[in-house]
């Protein structure tokens, strides 16, 4: 696990007006725009660690989501696999340029479930403080690539077994 992550912490990251890429479409969130209150210290620490530094992001698409773009302009255009990853992420990235950082940040929340083992056991029990967001025009982003609606949120602390996915973040 200590290897996935030091290589996790590896990635090349680009930022194009708030726009990141890690292997998926996210936005990076100034720090001054989040309220940390109500969120424990240890919590706050684990997803340092996971994420490799004090920044936010929100995650606009997704890494399985990418990859059906990638494939998707493998079979339409006739690339190969790696100029489909180029197109995907220059495409998604100028794409993301055009948006504008008018999105509303919600209150604190908190979700439990199985842990993603981003830190700790995966698949053990643990908790996820994030901050619900509304965002119309990354909604929108989504839909032009044939994707549903997404619960955006900015995660704030994770528990000690990691991150927890696949439960409602709005």
């Amino acid at each position: 696990m200590k290897l996935l992550m030091e290589n996790f912490k590896k990635y090349l990251t680009e930022a194009v007006d708030g726009a990141t890429w890690k292997g998926y479409l996210g936005w990076q969130v100034p720090t001054d725009k989040v309220n940390l209150d109500g969120v424990e210290q240890k919590y706050i620490d684990n997803r340092i660690t996971r994420d490799g530094g004090d920044s936010f992001h929100i995650t606009i698409i997704t890494p399985p989501e990418v990859r059906a773009i990638i494939k998707d302009l493998k079979e339409k255009e006739g690339l190969s696999g790696g100029q489909a990853k180029k197109a995907a992420k220059q495409k998604l990235m100028a794409d993301a340029a055009n948006l504008s950082s008018t999105y509303k940040i919600g209150d604190t929340k908190s979700a439990e479930g199985p842990g993603d083992g981003a830190v700790g056991i995966k698949g053990a029990d643990s908790i996820a403080f994030f901050k619900a967001m509304d965002w119309n025009e990354a909604q929108e982003l989504r839909r032009t690539y044939g994707l549903e609606p997404k619960d955006f949120h900015i995660t704030l602390g994770i528990g000690d077994n990691g991150d927890v996915h696949g439960v409602d973040k709005k």
